[in-house]
């Protein structure tokens, strides 16, 4: 496992669910950040990852697969930490566009938050020329009756495709 700074900033929240695994590449690269606050190594966390100059954003689950004090850091007010997340829930096109954003060294430091839906609001989400519209696996807690009246009446579609159309039709009427 290959844990690489982004150039750009990472800002992330605890999560209550683990990150779903979307490609192969969960197990090859990895987010490697500085940070002024120790995160709970095992937690699982909501990423949000600023890119080429805040005008894009990536989003996905991970978990804190390690923390490790910050030598280099001095004296109290000076502490910082090393965070390690993986596995990261991207998908294929999405871990190959990040690693066009891969640094040498820290850009910003990792910023824990609240929330991170409404960092950097106005910027799009990463897109890749070329290549059909990114796709990932998400978990969502739902009633089984919901599940079972859902099943009953897609008849032949897929439920994912059923789901994902009635939420856009719905975002749509908002």
């Amino acid at each position: 496992m290959e844990y690489k700074h982004v150039a750009g900033p990472v800002y992330c929240r605890y999560a209550n669910t683990p990150p779903i695994v979307n490609s192969e590449l969960a197990d090859q690269y990895g987010i490697r950040a500085h940070s002024f606050v120790e995160l709970d190594e095992g937690s699982n966390v909501k990423v949000s990852i600023l890119l080429d100059e805040r005008t894009k954003r990536m989003t996905c689950h991970a978990k804190v697969a390690w923390v490790r004090r910050d030598e280099g850091a001095a004296g109290a007010f000076d502490e910082r930490w090393e965070i390690g997340l993986s596995p990261l829930s991207l998908t294929d096109a999405e871990f190959q566009a990040l690693v066009g954003y891969f640094a040498e060294g820290p850009v910003s430091p990792l910023e824990l938050r609240d929330q991170v839906r409404n960092v950097a609001a106005e910027s799009a989400p990463a897109t890749f020329p070329g290549k059909e519209e990114a796709r990932r696996v998400k978990a969502v807690t739902m009633p089984v009756t919901l599940i079972e009246d859902i099943d009953a009446k897609r008849g032949d579609v897929p439920f994912s495709e059923f789901v994902t159309t009635a939420v856009r039709v719905y975002l749509a009427g908002t």
